[in-house]
């Protein structure tokens, strides 16, 4: 396995940070529609929302300096 990437340039970091916010964008929509799906598009809303998640986790992951930007994006100092 390789190591996780130590240093990340601005776009580097700004791009996986908008990817973030991105999947956790996505995730509070598909939750708030599920219930108003059909059986078949719930449970394709379902299986987005747990890789929505799935990836998150490996970009927190891959990318440990992120966790210091979630805190502060999650306190709302983060524009």
């Amino acid at each position: 396995m390789q190591e996780p990437v130590r240093s990340l340039s601005a776009v580097q970091r700004h791009s996986l940070e908008s990817t973030y916010a991105c999947f956790q964008g996505v995730t509070a929509f598909l939750e708030s529609v599920e219930n108003k799906l059909q059986p078949d598009d719930k449970l394709l809303a379902v299986n987005l929302r747990d890789l929505a998640g799935v990836c998150e986790h490996k970009l927190m992951e891959s990318f440990p300096e992120l966790h210091a930007w979630l805190a502060e994006w999650t306190r709302g100092g983060v524009s």
